[in-house]
Formats: C-alpha cells, structure tokens, sequence
C-alpha cells in the first residue's frame, strides 16, 4: 500500500467529504441489551478471525495489530490472513472466506 493510500485511509470519511468534519454527526457506540454499553466484557466463545492480507488497518495498528485482539477475545482460536485481499475480505475472497467458515463451523455441527 503507497504512503498516499495509508495517508487516504488514517482519516476518517467525514474528514475527506467535509470541509468542516465538526458538522458530521459521529456514530455513537450501540447500548447493550439493557440498555448499557459492555465494553470490558471479553468475547469467550469460540472465534475465528479472518482478514486480508492487504487491510489497511492492519498495516495502520503497528507491528503486531492482533495482539489486542488476542487480549481480549480469550475465545480465539485462528487468525487467517488471505492473500491478495484487502478490507473487504468476504467479497474479495468468497470462496476462501466460506471454506475457512465451513471448517471453523464444522467443529461444532
């Protein structure tokens, strides 16, 4: 990725269509269930995660941009990284993504 698309990427869309991105309402987070955000509640279910090899945020999370992840979803059990895709790793790897799924999926059929 060139420095201009990381440049391109770190801001955020409201910054890039709008000369006063103070105007742009922000999204706020989701409440939970009962009404309150869970932001310290770890994920402890059995989780895959998948990305592409060339996600911008990836590249803009430093040298190792799992390890937050790690550290909060116990659940974890696979990273995978498809090559030659980017952000929108379902669509730009279909195939890839649903048989990584498949067989995530298939351990509790």
């Amino acid at each position: 990725m060139s420095q201009r698309d990381l440049a391109t990427t770190r801001g955020s869309s409201a910054d890039r269509i709008s000369p006063r991105p103070e105007l742009v309402p922000r999204r706020r987070p989701r409440p939970g269930p009962s009404g309150r955000d869970y932001p310290d509640l770890p994920i402890t279910v059995p989780t895959t995660f998948i990305t592409g090899e060339r996600d911008p945020v990836q590249q803009l999370s430093g040298p190792d941009p799992f390890q937050a992840m790690r550290d909060t979803v116990p659940g974890l059990d696979e990273i995978h990284i498809v090559g030659e895709a980017g952000h929108f790793v379902q669509l730009e790897a279909a195939e890839q993504v649903n048989d990584i799924m498949l067989a995530f999926l298939s351990r509790f059929g």
